[in-house]
């Protein structure tokens, strides 16, 4: 769904004359409004750490995994589909006419 200028501009304006008046007030206050924040800005850091041990994890453990079966099949080169017992393969060339 496209945003329009004038809600985009409508936005940017509330946004921009909200900070000027956070930044208006004295210090004890802004402090005073950061340490409620600081629970959940810890734990949007710490997910985000979590997703990036998940994914190193994964990457450990199916490594291994791969360079044993890379090496165990390595010969055997497969276009996908199963042969059946016998069967040779057959290679063909398409002409237009």
């Amino acid at each position: 769904m496209p945003i329009d200028f004038q809600t985009f501009a409508t936005g940017a304006t509330r946004f921009s004359s909200w900070r000027g008046g956070l930044l208006a007030w004295p210090k004890w206050a802004r402090v005073a409004l950061l340490v409620p924040m600081i629970p959940g800005i810890l734990l949007v850091v710490l997910s985000i750490l979590i997703f990036i041990v998940s994914l190193l994890t994964l990457f450990v453990l199916t490594a291994p995994v791969y360079a044993l079966l890379d090496r165990l099949f390595a010969g055997q080169k497969s276009d996908g589909f199963p042969r059946s017992p016998g069967s040779k393969r057959v290679e063909a060339v398409i002409r237009d006419a």
